[in-house]
């Protein structure tokens, strides 16, 4: 049986969707309203599954869920409140959609080596516009 941990953080940010490559009618094309001079906000919501041991006490699930929340709000504190493209060195040539945000968490996750596995991460970008990743089976 396995059993996962969810830890979420919430953050808030701004991006720009656009690709230098192309156009400004190919922009407005790809990307619709979500191409402005300056961009726009969301307030994301980042939802990270991690394995556990099953046999772990709610003391022992508790240290570590407090572990891994201080693990992902040190990664979401780095993108909270910032214009992505100006600010994150990863976004000044790749658009920042929630997949490309979502890609950038599971690589800042798996470089600090935790201890425990990433079952799943989900990036939210709206209630009803999210992008998720799945490492594990979970049935």
């Amino acid at each position: 049986m396995k059993r996962i941990l969810v830890v979420s953080s919430n953050f808030s940010s701004a991006h720009l969707y656009k690709n230098d490559d192309m156009t400004d009618a190919q922009n407005r094309r790809a990307f619709g309203r979500c191409y402005t001079d300056h961009g726009h906000g969301h307030n994301y919501k980042l939802e990270t599954g991690f394995l556990i041991d099953p046999k772990l006490s709610e003391d022992e699930v508790m240290k570590t869920k407090n572990a891994l929340e201080q693990s992902i709000l040190s990664l979401t504190t780095v993108l909270d409140h910032e214009h992505l493209n100006f600010v994150i060195p990863e976004f000044q040539k790749t658009v920042p959609t929630t997949e490309n945000i979502l890609l950038y968490f599971e690589k800042k996750l798996l470089a600090l080596k935790l201890k425990n596995k990433l079952a799943f991460i989900k990036l939210f970008e709206m209630e009803n516009l999210y992008s998720e990743k799945y490492y594990v089976t979970v049935y």
